[in-house]
């Protein structure tokens, strides 16, 4: 091609005319066809290599590492790719169905080791159009956990949340097939549960394995039936339950009360837990470790209340539902717990500040690390008075508040000062020099009502001050419209921070009169702690550390 011309022409806006365009055709001809020469070569030898390489990779897998893997070794490689946290799943894009997906002789693998078959989660259809979809579904779980061979079971199912007969009838299907495997249950998860009636004939000696039992009760049980009579709550094995919305008196059920070391208990509303009957519950179970107790305020006190110590008590959850104007005692005012670890204490309709006893509680409990505080009626001086009475070596606080308030008054300063987590309290936590909770690592606020600049100002002086523990994670959600890019401001300074700041802020806005997140991040992340079902956009490293 004669590159003279029309160059001054090329890349340009320049159209040509119709003598031109003749002329430019003329001078493509060869060209183009040299183009299409190459083309075919490129195809040919592309062909060429495809063919080639089909071949090295054949023979390249026969040297492939894992298939000098022993089958024993690449079956416990595939127990550790279970999920963590829940039971597997019917599913082909998780373990164990996935293995059977790869190869025939990871089929084969996965198929004889019982392990991968030994805990089923199992989702009930809900719709009667779905009656064949049912079956399947009950065979495929029979068939699944038969391969677990005789080892102990964990089972969870998922059942319609609704009282329909029909929908009963389905939950009774499962459940029949499930009792056949009983006497190899170790966790048992019913939520809900909408049809017990099969649960009547079990007894103690049918479930030996059983260690753990959580119950959702539904609209389809009775709230008046008799949970106290159903004999296999007292299996020998019992170590942790998990009730919520039952029906009758828990202290009558039929539990070993003095083996568990796990215990979760959430009445319904028409039987409500008292403060006395929730120390009365603990008194039964001395050797409890973690706990979480529905607590109602109300009824008479009783003339005599004898102090509970529940000695091995490490995580404690408390959440307190004020019924009466004035509740007649605390929890806290008559429980020991000497090696507690994490406390959690929420309130719902809270009228005022909490109880004298529950920062009398704090103060004695010197071997709390971890807080976890709804603060949804306290005011900034019973906020600062429970900050003051934790203990020094606490490292990990969590705040949250029930019902978020939005803030877009122009005058933001004197707004803030109205609540109780506000600069003032904040600076308590800030060295200068000295402060509260000097070994605090971990920070999440999901309600910040002080300012930026306070958060500002708490980082720098708690990363830069001396003899006091290195703050590692701050997560805080402001319920106002974002003035101050943090991040970018800490930036430079998070870079150089050692061991690094992991940091995620996000801001609240009132949007069509829903509550909304405003994300300050580019990074998609995880929901934020203690905010529901509110996202948060964060950097993907940043995640909570484990206590």
């Amino acid at each position: 091609m004669d590159h003279s011309l029309f160059t001054d022409k090329l890349y340009t806006n320049y159209t040509p005319s119709v003598g031109e365009a003749h002329q430019i055709k003329q001078l493509l001809v060869a060209p183009l066809d040299h183009l299409s020469s190459l083309d075919k070569d490129l195809a040919r030898l592309q062909e060429i290599r495809n063919t080639l390489a089909k071949d090295v990779n054949a023979y390249q897998a026969l040297l492939s590492p894992i298939r000098k893997v022993p089958q024993e070794l690449l079956g416990k490689i595939f127990i550790h790719c279970l999920p963590i946290g829940r039971n597997a799943v019917m599913s082909h894009k998780e373990a164990p169905i996935l293995f059977g997906r790869v190869c025939s002789a990871w089929r084969r693998v996965s198929l004889s080791t019982p392990a991968l078959w030994a805990s089923l989660h199992i989702p009930v259809p809900g719709r009667s159009e779905e009656t064949h979809l049912l079956h399947l579904r009950r065979d495929a779980a029979a068939e699944w956990l038969a391969r677990s061979g005789v080892l102990p079971l964990s089972v969870s199912i998922s059942e319609p949340m609704s009282g329909d007969l029909y929908k009963q009838k389905q939950t009774v299907i499962i459940l029949k097939m499930l009792i056949q495997f009983a006497n190899r249950w170790r966790h048992i998860d019913f939520s809900p549960l909408t049809s017990r009636s099969l649960l009547d004939g079990l007894r103690a000696k049918d479930v030996p394995m059983l260690q753990s039992i959580t119950i959702q009760n539904q609209q389809g049980i009775k709230r008046t039936a008799t949970w106290d009579s159903l004999e296999f709550l007292h299996a020998p094995e019992i170590r942790a339950v998990a009730f919520s919305q039952m029906p009758g008196d828990i202290l009558t059920y039929s539990l070993r009360w003095e083996q568990l070391t796990e215990l979760r208990v959430q009445p319904n509303k028409s039987q409500p837990l008292s403060p006395h009957e929730g120390l009365l519950l603990l008194r039964r179970c001395p050797n409890l470790v973690n706990c979480w107790l529905e607590i109602t305020l109300f009824g008479l006190i009783p003339a005599y209340i004898r102090p509970v110590t529940v000695p091995y008590l490490r995580t404690l959850g408390i959440e307190e539902h004020e019924l009466a104007t004035d509740p007649p005692f605390s929890i806290f005012q008559y429980l020991t717990t000497p090696v507690l670890h994490t406390l959690e204490f929420y309130r719902s309709n809270a009228r005022g500040d909490p109880p004298l006893a529950f920062f009398a509680y704090l103060k004695q409990t010197t071997s709390l690390r971890s807080l976890s505080l709804d603060i949804h009626g306290f005011s900034e001086r019973a906020l600062s008075r429970c900050f003051k009475n934790l203990p020094l070596e606490l490292f990990r606080l969590h705040i949250r508040e029930r019902n978020h308030t939005v803030i877009e008054s122009p005058d933001l300063h004197t707004i803030l000062e109205r609540y109780s987590f506000n600069d003032r309290v904040l600076d308590l936590l800030t060295p200068n020099p000295q402060c509260l909770l000097p070994e605090l690592i971990v920070f999440e606020c999901a309600q910040g009502n002080f300012s930026e600049a306070s958060l500002i100002k708490f980082i720098r002086e708690r990363k830069t001050a001396k003899d006091i523990g290195d703050l590692e994670h701050v997560r805080v959600t402001f319920p106002f419209p974002q003035t101050r890019d943090i991040p970018h401001e800490l930036s430079d300074e998070i870079e150089e921070y050692e061991p690094p700041l992991k940091l995620a802020i996000d801001y609240y806005i009132k949007t069509a009169g829903n509550f909304q997140l405003y994300q300050s991040s580019s990074y998609v992340g995880l929901p934020l702690p203690g905010l529901g079902n509110a996202m948060s956009i964060v950097d993907p490293g940043c995640e909570v550390p484990s206590i």
